[in-house]
């Protein structure tokens, strides 16, 4: 299965450099032309894959889409990178030989199949499914809730050497958080997802 799963990835060996620049070997013009062919062919096949997927299906549009408004646009999308960041790694793992382990191919496994799930939530959270709002909301109250723990010292994920980094990110998660919280609650946001009653 991993020899099958390595020939349908991507091979990013192939782009590997870093022991010909840590040593000061001149890299040839031959690898440069090799791994930009490579990279060009993938490319090509993997676009060339889409199109046939999706030529002859028809598209639907987003409902909603033209009523929606712009932070939640931007929320879903965000949430949609992230998603595909998740796939995306997920693939790498399997395409990497150090990972070709029990707990390399469920770490991969989980990547990919929340990278979907999560896809196809923020695709519904964009087009104003009601219990998607109510998932978003509950997130980010757990978020909120474990970064105030973090910076009220109450909870220290961690040992004491990285309690300054973890302190940071309790920063940045809760502002993020707070951020979100607040687009959540705008009248023009609760209006999208028809949380009126709520």
């Amino acid at each position: 299965i991993a020899k099958v799963l390595g020939a349908i990835l991507p091979n990013l060996t192939s782009f590997y450099m870093l022991d010909a620049i840590t040593q000061n070997k001149p890299i040839p013009n031959t690898y440069f032309a090799t791994a930009l062919g490579y990279c060009v062919l993938y490319s090509g096949a993997v676009l060339s894959l889409g199109i046939a997927m999706f030529q002859t299906r028809p598209l639907e549009a987003q409902g909603g889409s033209s009523s929606m408004p712009a932070l939640v646009g931007v929320l879903a999308w965000l949430g949609r990178a992230g998603s595909a960041a998740c796939v995306i790694t997920g693939g790498v793992l399997l395409s990497l030989s150090q990972y070709h382990t029990a707990g390399g191919f469920s770490l991969a496994a989980a990547l990919l199949v929340g990278g979907i799930v999560g896809w196809m939530i923020w695709g519904l959270f964009g087009r104003g499914a009601k219990w998607t709002y109510l998932l978003a909301v509950i997130a980010d109250v757990a978020v909120l809730i474990s970064s105030g723990l973090i910076l009220s010292g109450l909870w220290t994920p961690g040992d004491d050497q990285e309690s300054g980094a973890w302190v940071m990110r309790a920063v940045v998660s809760a502002a993020a958080a707070a951020g979100v919280l607040l687009i959540m609650l705008l009248p023009r946001t609760r209006c999208h997802f028809n949380t009126e009653s709520l």
